[in-house]
């Protein structure tokens, strides 16, 4: 059918009526739910093995002495894998657009700010969003992250103070001022209540298994969808709606509607449970194009037949112009990340997670445990019978004496004599088969996550042997963290975006700032950073890093590039090993460059100077060591004064000021200070103040 969700006219010269486009969205819809059908149930399935969902078959005489035993390698492991993968935060990198200092320290300022952005996001949501994004790519081989622009909401009470700030330096209290002191005050009071109020932007996870797109080769996505549960009192009232008498969804569209009571055909928020037909939930569908993004709420009694939607009701529709104009693709809101990329283009397939292939193997797995459980218990308990006495004869055969009388079974209790002889009854074991059986599932399982990654060394001593291997193994996550690296600098990158063109102003988010604007004091490592529309210039292109490596790996890849440097033809610039060793250059030269600093032995002097001198003790270290200089210079190798050494006098000694002057003639002519050229100086040298041997101290200058 021909769909016309587009807000502009449709053929008829008509905007589309809600009715009709709930309808179409439902119809949009029911049709991804069938293609993803497939992935829907795949999901399902590594939930069941997660969650440990999925029931052992037990005989049903057994079922009396018989105990589940699962085995927690799924979780273990993917939990495992998950906390390598976010063990460090990830760190944003984004190279200058230009040369100079200035293009270096604007670069700097984004990596700060936006790392910190993203973990004051991750706080505000509730919750460590990343671990559960990438526990979805580790698991299911999908992950969907969702970045909104929140400014209006969060920032209403900041928009509100702003203005009447505004109104009182124009035509209040405070119009009385200068220019300059009002631009003091309302920047310092408008840049404080931002600091204070919410991010306006938020990014959370959404579970893959309600995620569902359209997605053209050579575009990305051009449509994306949510179908989840959500609480039915919270939503109606956020959405400003109602329930029916038929359990329907009823829309009021803003209007007063106290108690759900003057929507129309709705029924007063006190009687909505009666018609929720034993359920607390209802089902809401976002759908995103290019031209908006739309709401439509489906209660219990819209719930038709296929893939168990009906049409809804269109609850919201907003206009969010995050498409590209050109090309119809989604900039956002959703980021949309696949695990181990295979050639597949059908959901569910595209994208493999670490469980896939292995999914049969743990129930398989839960049910030999369970046997063995059971056999130990069976065999566990000793059973005992009475043994025929050795006098004694074989009984008559059945055909003589009949059949022989059944007895009941005598207790046994320990440390009683008794006058016949018992024994135990050795109780049928479980064959080797069993624990061979075993044995085969756990070493396969071994390919989801090899013994050396978790913590299992090999028998080789070798540490470069067991490295190789730790690398080795992990090979087969480098494509997952490539793509969630390119999925995470595709939403800095749009973050950014709504920074320059949403929100239009400074943004702060408290975190490290850079080395060069760090205070030096105790506690000065952290500090608000801001980042406005100035700072970005329409540049939006970042790159983002993750670290999930072991020390041991860090100092291989360390020697890497230390050969890499040292060789005879530097195979690579000082600034790219820095990078891929996941630092700043400009802040790495910057350190450098003052801790050697710091090691001159003139800067340390000077140091030492203004040190002794701030203690008082300037004066006197500074005539010991003149007398410690000049006694060096003057003797000679006999102990007595040296021919031609010159004596040095240090400011304020032999009639010196404490002040040199400067050359030149003074106001009456004369000269004050040393002389420019003065006569037989050869070739206009000035003279000095240090006096040639046999001579006396010359007459200071200024003629003293």
């Amino acid at each position: 059918m021909a769909l016309s969700l587009r807000d502009g006219e449709g053929a008829s010269g008509a905007v589309p009526s809600d009715d009709r486009v709930a309808s179409e969205i439902s119809e949009i819809v029911g049709q991804l739910r069938t293609d993803f059908a497939e992935r829907d149930q795949l999901y399902q399935d590594v939930d069941d093995v997660l969650y440990q969902t999925i029931p052992i078959r037990i005989p049903d005489a057994y079922k009396g002495i018989t105990q589940e035993r699962r085995s927690s390698l799924a979780v273990e492991m993917t939990s495992t894998i998950t906390s390598a993968w976010t063990i460090n935060a990830p760190e944003t990198r984004f190279q200058p657009v230009g040369f100079g200092e200035a293009a270096q320290e604007n670069s700097t300022l984004r990596e700060h700010f936006f790392d910190a952005s993203w973990k004051r996001q991750v706080k505000e949501a509730g919750g460590n969003v990343f671990r559960r994004y990438a526990h979805a790519v580790v698991c299911k081989g999908e992950g969907v992250l969702k970045t909104l622009e929140r400014s209006r909401s969060v920032w209403a009470q900041y928009a509100a103070d702003s203005r009447a700030l505004s109104a009182r330096l124009t035509t209040g209290d405070l119009k009385a001022l200068d220019g300059d002191a009002k631009d003091r005050i309302y920047q310092s009071a408008t840049e404080e209540a931002k600091r204070a109020a919410p991010y306006p932007i938020q990014t959370t996870d959404v579970p893959p298994e309600q995620f569902y797109y359209w997605k053209t080769d050579g575009l990305g996505l051009t449509l994306a969808c949510e179908v989840k549960q959500v609480p039915y009192l919270d939503t109606l009232m956020r959405y400003d709606a109602a329930l029916d008498g038929g359990g329907r969804v009823v829309c009021a569209y803003g209007e007063a509607r106290p108690g759900g009571s003057d929507a129309v055909g709705g029924l007063p928020a006190a009687s909505w449970r009666s018609v929720m037909s034993g359920v607390s939930t209802l089902t809401l569908v976002e759908l995103w194009r290019a031209e908006a993004a739309y709401y439509v709420l489906i209660g219990p009694g819209q719930r038709g037949s296929r893939n168990g939607l009906d049409t809804g009701t269109l609850v919201k529709r907003v206009r969010h112009g995050y498409a590209d104009p050109l090309t119809g693709a989604l900039r956002g809101p959703y980021f949309h990340t696949l695990g181990s990329v295979t050639s597949s283009r059908v959901p569910g397939r595209a994208g493999l997670g670490v469980l896939f292939g292995y999914l049969s193997l743990f129930p398989m797995l839960d049910t030999l445990r369970t046997i063995q459980g059971t056999n130990a218990v069976m065999t566990g308990w000793a059973s005992f019978a009475k043994k025929t006495p050795p006098n004694q004869g074989l009984p008559a055969p059945f055909g003589e004496e009949g059949l022989p009388e059944a007895k009941e079974a005598q207790p046994i209790q320990p440390g009683v004599l008794y006058p016949y002889d018992i024994g135990p009854i050795e109780m049928p074991r479980a064959g080797p088969a069993l624990n061979e059986a075993m044995a085969d599932i756990r070493q396969e399982l071994e390919g989801v996550l090899p013994p050396v990654l978790q913590g299992v060394t090999a028998q080789s001593d070798s540490g470069y042997e067991y490295n190789q291997a730790v690398y080795l193994a992990r090979t087969k996550w480098s494509a997952p963290i490539q793509n969630v690296e390119q999925t995470l600098a595709d939403r800095v990158g749009f973050e950014s975006w709504l920074i320059e063109n949403r929100v239009g102003e400074t943004v702060y988010a408290w975190g490290e700032p850079p080395r060069s604007e760090r205070p030096r004091r105790k506690g000065g490592d952290q500090g608000w950073l801001g980042v406005g529309p100035d700072d970005l210039n329409g540049v939006h292109t970042y790159v983002v890093h993750l670290n999930p490596e072991t020390p041991s790996n860090e100092v291989i890849k360390i020697r890497s590039h230390v050969e890499m440097l040292q060789s005879p033809v530097p195979l690579e610039a000082p600034e790219d090993a820095i990078e891929d060793l996941g630092h700043n250059p400009d802040e790495v030269e910057r350190a450098w460059l003052y801790y050697k600093m710091k090691q001159d032995p003139d800067v340390i002097n000077l140091l030492k100077q203004r040190l002794l001198q701030a203690l008082g003790q300037g004066d006197v270290v500074a005539q010991a060591q003149a007398q410690a200089q000049l006694a060096r210079m003057d003797q000679g190798p006999s102990g007595g004064l040296q021919a031609g050494a010159p004596q040095v006098f240090m400011p304020g000694q032999n009639g010196q000021p404490l002040t040199p002057t400067a050359p030149g003639p003074d106001a009456t002519g004369a000269g004050q200070g040393l002389p420019a050229s003065p006569a037989g100086a050869p070739g206009g040298t000035p003279s000095t103040n240090i006096p040639m041997p046999g001579q006396g101290p010359t007459a200071p200058p200024g003629g003293m």
